[in-house]
């Protein structure tokens, strides 16, 4: 799959987010899938932002998900 590359000069670092957003609809959504409705789309779009949310590993906070992390974070209260 070839994706376009935008030069991460152009990207401010305030917009990291949107610029990741915008890489995954080039790479993902436009290239890749092909939807049938807009509400097609809109699950499509929804289940990604739950998986980013809640899945995702990120480096923040610890390589850990959200879910992880929450969970850990309780355990300390208790």
């Amino acid at each position: 799959m070839l994706c376009r590359t935008v030069s991460l000069s152009l990207v401010p670092s305030s917009s990291f987010i949107l610029f990741h957003v915008r890489v995954f609809f080039d790479c993902i959504f436009i290239v890749a899938l092909h939807f049938q409705n807009l509400h097609h789309l809109e699950l499509e779009l929804c289940g990604y932002v739950n998986w980013f949310n809640k899945y995702r590993i990120h480096g923040t906070l610890g390589y850990m998900t959200p879910v992880q992390y929450r969970q850990a974070a309780l355990k300390k209260i208790v």
